[in-house]
């Protein structure tokens, strides 16, 4: 994984997932999702030089965890996961900018995820980064089945750009 995530001058702070962070980013999975990602599906993403996985740190473990990859012009954010007692604090859209960040200096101007329709809250989140509705993909989720929305950030629609929220 060779994407560089600027880290903020106070801690706690994103930071590039390693091998060590398998077993909490599992955890994390298990919390956040009804389809988590196994341990083997982890360690392969982090095995992956064009997949970049981030997490944040709070009191002593990983609590956000941000799954994507870039093959520039663009970049996909596969999955973004906060644990449900450190929600509405701020950390997912931080790794997010942080991560649309670098990428934007390894040459990506497009780029896409999915969401859950009835995700109210991520949808939100996604809006005030500059995500624009690109699309639906029908019963696309299991557990309960649900339609997922496509969302598209590319740089010229985007006025947060580099600047966070």
């Amino acid at each position: 994984m060779t994407t560089n995530v600027d880290n903020e001058e106070r801690s706690p702070s994103p930071r590039c997932a390693t091998a060590a962070d398998v077993p909490a980013l599992a955890r994390l999975e298990a919390a956040c999702f009804a389809d988590p990602w196994s341990a083997d599906s982890l360690t392969a993403v982090l095995s992956d030089p064009l997949a970049a996985c981030t997490v944040w740190e709070a009191d002593g473990e990983v609590v956000s965890s941000l799954i994507g990859q870039r093959i520039p012009p663009e970049g996909e954010i596969w999955r973004v996961a906060t644990l449900p007692a450190y929600r509405r604090r701020g950390y997912a859209a931080r790794l997010l900018t942080a991560l649309l960040s670098a990428w934007r200096r390894e040459g990506c101007d497009r780029f896409y995820l999915e969401v859950r329709a009835a995700n109210t809250a991520a949808r939100a989140l996604y809006a005030a980064l500059g995500f624009r509705e690109a699309g639906v993909r029908r019963r696309y989720y299991r557990n309960p089945t649900e339609d997922a929305v496509v969302l598209i950030l590319t740089d010229r629609e985007n006025t947060h750009a580099d600047t966070g929220l």
